[in-house]
């Protein structure tokens, strides 16, 4: 067989040849599979994260929205959380943050929160982030040029660059808080009742309270029972008015638990608290709960 050999002007018009058809896609039908376009394009694509396990990933659904506008701060299981990491700071904070601010942000990882006071912004303000991949808060809070932070797990490797670029050149120290003493009176244990030996006049009473417009707390009870909750019912005069509320808890269930802990809601002559902790270790106290770590979460 006849050996076919190329002169450098037939190497250099081959190659040419080969650059077009290959940019071309190969001589291959339009979408099929195998092409330089498909490939540069398997090669770029974002893969997109596992969705979040963290009980905070609906607060990604407020992005874009006004905090003070709307019921960002008092969804829950957040609200909770962001009191009981804050003590007796968290109504200190939340005045400071009130007057400006952007909207929520969020991205797959972080909703980021903050604001600051009117006329002193550069001084006073916070902000706070929820890192859905840690399951985790962090606050910065900003008086007079100096911040604190709160945060509910340690920060491993540093702040996030986003707290970094908010705390710019002021100087950063964790923070000391303290939730509200309760009152000696008022301490002591939740007598518990496992929901199968409620008695029928407290399921009555349970019919007739809601937390807000939704189902009334005796449905909350009924889906849990369903899903596996550990539902238990105590009874204990919280405001001090004589007549004992309603504390109800929904444990060892995915529904109603997560990292912070399981659900407890307290109802009193009309006020209420919602609550995420341990909750074999939540104590009475006047006008509110204590929770695991010493914070009390009042009545509202």
């Amino acid at each position: 067989m006849r050996k076919t050999t190329f002169t450098g002007v037939g190497k250099a018009l081959w190659l040419f040849m080969l650059t077009v058809l290959f940019a071309c896609g190969g001589g291959t039908d339009d979408g099929a599979e195998g092409t330089v376009a498909s490939a540069v394009d398997s090669a770029t694509a974002v893969v997109p994260m596992p969705a979040s396990t963290s009980e905070l990933a609906y607060m990604e659904q407020f992005a874009g929205k006004q905090v003070w506008n709307d019921t960002v701060l008092e969804s829950e299981p957040f609200n909770s959380r962001l009191k009981a990491l804050l003590g007796s700071m968290h109504p200190n904070l939340l005045r400071h943050m009130a007057d400006l601010g952007p909207p929520v942000a969020a991205d797959e990882h972080t909703v980021t929160i903050s604001g600051c006071k009117q006329h002193d912004c550069a001084a006073t303000g916070g902000i706070i982030l929820i890192d859905l991949t840690m399951d985790n808060i962090l606050v910065g809070y900003r008086v007079d040029n100096k911040v604190a932070t709160y945060t509910e797990k340690p920060m491993g490797n540093g702040y996030p660059q986003a707290f970094t670029e908010w705390a710019g050149t002021d100087p950063v120290s964790e923070g000391r808080t303290t939730g509200g003493k309760p009152d000696a009176a008022a301490t002591g244990a939740f007598k518990w009742i496992s929901w199968e030996k409620v008695p029928d006049d407290l399921r009555e009473q349970l019919k007739r309270t809601r937390w807000g417009r939704g189902e009334t707390e005796y449905g909350s009870i009924e889906v849990a029972v369903r899903s596996g909750c550990n539902v238990q019912v105590a009874q204990h005069d919280l405001n001090g008015d004589g007549t004992p509320g309603i504390i109800v808890s929904k444990a060892d269930c995915e529904l109603y638990c997560g990292s912070a802990g399981c659900n407890l809601k307290a109802f009193d002559g009309g006020r209420k608290l919602s609550v995420n902790d341990q909750v074999d270790r939540v104590r009475p106290a006047k006008n509110g709960v204590v929770t695991s770590v010493g914070v009390l979460i009042p009545l509202e």
